[in-house]
């Protein structure tokens, strides 16, 4: 879930223990998270199924031995509508991008859990970071204004791949690693070849930065309003008119404020922040 800061609306991360034998134990208790049930079912096996890869990562090498982690946990879909007539192709493209916006993630856990028979594609492409992050405008000489979105697709395929990549197939099942530092990532065509809606469901964990500031996680952000709803209780009101009481006093957002923010936030990140080229083409 989402707080507003003077800076902007941010993600508010679940805090897990790891001990030395590879368990995870969500902080917090029933202030762990919003839905605090949901996210001990779900988050806490799918983070100690992937331990071991993320201990595989070096570009952040994750010190896990007897740790604590803050994660953000989101529950995401990809929809893609029916294919009415026979020549439509109904598609998803995903962009390139790394994962964070105000939150320095360090690593990313995805875990799909249901993909429907339907679709078809949807690799997950992923590139390293290295040419992008470290090449300047000097180091392309005189011909800088040859790189173009052609040029960058032929680095990324053909025989003469020049940058490093890879592609996983995803379906029902898949648990996916990699490091957010490293790597970029995108979603590659995926259309519905079924006469009827089709999604791919899955859950992501996003590791934060234990180098970077810490975030308010979920346990602090909820005290105020479990306090409050502790008191409230005992005025026998029912859970919509607590709910109700939280949010005129600003200690906890309504779902539909909620997704206002997490809209907000989807926005801002999707609006470009650089360019392929500088001098202002």
């Amino acid at each position: 879930f989402v707080r507003q800061t003077a800076r902007g609306p941010v993600w508010v991360p679940c805090e897990f223990d790891i001990d030395s034998e590879g368990h995870a134990q969500i902080v917090g208790g029933s202030r762990c998270h919003k839905y605090p049930a949901l996210a001990e079912k779900v988050a806490t096996p799918i983070l100690e199924a992937a331990l071991p890869l993320l201990a595989k990562l070096r570009r952040p090498q994750l010190l896990l031995d007897r740790r604590r982690l803050q994660i953000v946990f989101k529950a995401q879909r990809i929809i893609l509508p029916p294919k009415v007539h026979e020549d439509d192709e109904p598609e998803y493209i995903g962009m390139w991008h790394v994962d964070g916006h105000r939150e320095d993630v360090a690593a990313v856990v995805l875990y799909y859990y249901h993909v429907d028979p339907a679709l078809e594609g949807g690799d997950m492409e992923l590139c390293g970071r290295e040419p992008f992050d470290i090449l300047a405008m000097a180091d392309a000489g005189d011909n800088s204004f040859e790189f173009d979105h052609r040029r960058l697709k032929e680095a990324l395929s053909g025989e003469k791949q020049r940058l490093p990549h890879c592609r996983v197939p995803i379906q029902a099942g898949t648990l996916l690693v990699f490091s957010n530092h490293q790597m970029v990532h995108r979603v590659l065509r995926m259309i519905n070849n079924g006469k009827s809606e089709a999604s791919r469901d899955f859950v992501a964990l996003f590791i934060l930065n234990p180098a970077s500031e810490a975030l308010v996680p979920a346990r602090c952000a909820l005290a105020k309003p479990y306090m409050l709803t502790r008191v409230l209780r005992l005025k026998a009101l029912t859970p919509d008119n607590i709910q109700a009481i939280l949010s005129l006093a600003g200690f906890l957002p309504t779902d539909d404020e909620s997704k206002s923010l997490r809209n907000a936030m989807l926005l801002e990140q999707l609006e470009p922040t650089s360019e392929f080229a500088s001098r202002g083409n």
